[in-house]
């Protein structure tokens, strides 16, 4: 009977630290996509930004000489 309520101590220990461990990396993920969402959005804008320059200059056009 010890036995059994000494295993079933550290299984529940076993499964908090795995719990830990996962609301960690859970946290260290959401960072990341925080992270790449604004590069994302950065790359965007860059991009917007840079056809618009394309469509507004003289020498973007196929018939400038």
């Amino acid at each position: 009977r010890k036995k059994n309520t000494d295993a079933a101590r550290r299984s529940r220990m076993r499964k908090i630290l795995r719990i830990e461990t996962l609301e960690g990396r859970v946290s260290e993920l959401e960072s990341e996509n925080t992270r790449l969402a604004q590069l994302v959005a950065s790359l965007e804008a860059d991009k917007a930004a840079m056809a618009a320059a394309r469509h507004m200059s003289p020498a973007a056009s196929p018939f400038a000489l």
